[in-house]
């Protein structure tokens, strides 16, 4: 009932670090544990492409994740056009430089 109010009355953010402590209060040994592992998975890799653009792959940390989407929240997101004219003629998206 406990975890329920919660996930009610919380954000996800909230809800998240609250189900962490209440990992961490459980079980101490595998909250580390498995904090040891989420933080050895972290990284982000960026290639370039042959055509000039980058390939991004990644795990980021949840603080590390919602600093990057808070980032660019304030960035239109690209238009994807919905036929082959459309996309020759839609030129670069918004995110492209």
């Amino acid at each position: 009932m406990l975890l329920e109010a919660a996930a009610r009355r919380l954000d996800p953010p909230r809800l998240r670090r609250a189900l962490g402590h209440l990992r961490l209060v459980t079980d101490p040994e595998g909250a580390a544990g498995l904090a040891e592992r989420r933080h050895g998975r972290r990284g982000l890799w960026l290639a370039p492409t042959w055509e000039g653009m980058v390939a991004l792959q990644g795990l980021l940390e949840p603080e590390a994740g919602q600093t990057l989407l808070a980032a660019l929240d304030p960035w239109p997101a690209p238009v994807t056009p919905t036929t082959p004219a459309a996309a020759t003629s839609a030129g670069p998206t918004p995110w492209s430089s």
